[in-house]
């Protein structure tokens, strides 16, 4: 569980943080 969870930050890192609000909204 730690490995996806690690991989989720990666990903919010990566920039799909401005993904999910492009999705979001």
């Amino acid at each position: 569980m730690k490995g996806f969870i690690h991989f989720i930050k990666r990903v919010i890192l990566d920039g799909g943080f401005y993904f999910l609000l492009l999705f979001y909204f």
